[in-house]
């Protein structure tokens, strides 16, 4: 995903932060899940750990229901613990969800008007941080995989 794509000038400032931080982590994840063999994005570290796919769709399923808070969309979402964080998909699977994610909360933000962002930027914020911290998971799992698997070390690194 190497696209940026700045918000309307007309834009609110927390809209334009948003989008900038969703994008910035919507290519670290694309970077994450790509290079590795499909064994590589089902390895867990140890039991009870999430997958790179699983935390994958759960992140994007987090920020599907952000979307739909924007647009004030019911999109029935309850919450539930874990959403996806068992399934899995193969690479170019991830990199399109992710892609087309990231299209559709661009979309979303750049409508964000003043009244909604008051409404709503407690709940944005907390969902925002929920999924900072799967980011996070996602990175160490990249780290420990590669570390476990010298074979497919080397091929992520964060910021890039």
């Amino acid at each position: 995903m190497d696209t940026h794509h700045e918000p309307s000038a007309g834009a609110l400032p927390a809209a334009r932060a948003l989008l900038s931080i969703t994008q910035d982590r919507h290519r670290d994840m694309t970077n994450l899940v790509r290079g590795l063999p499909g064994q590589g994005l089902r390895w867990v570290p140890a039991d009870g750990t999430s997958t790179l796919a699983g935390l994958t769709l759960h992140i994007l399923d987090v920020e599907r229901y952000l979307t739909a808070l924007v647009t004030g969309e019911d999109i029935g979402w309850t919450g539930e613990l874990g959403t996806r964080i068992h399934e899995t998909a193969a690479e170019h699977e991830l990199v399109a969800a992710i892609e087309a994610r990231d299209e559709e909360l661009r979309e979303a933000i750049a409508r964000l008007d003043a009244d909604r962002w008051s409404s709503l930027a407690g709940d944005l914020l907390e969902d925002l941080d929920h999924v900072a911290v799967h980011l996070g998971q996602m990175q160490l799992t990249r780290n420990l995989y590669e570390a476990a698997h010298p074979e497919a070390a080397g091929a992520y690194e964060h910021w890039r």
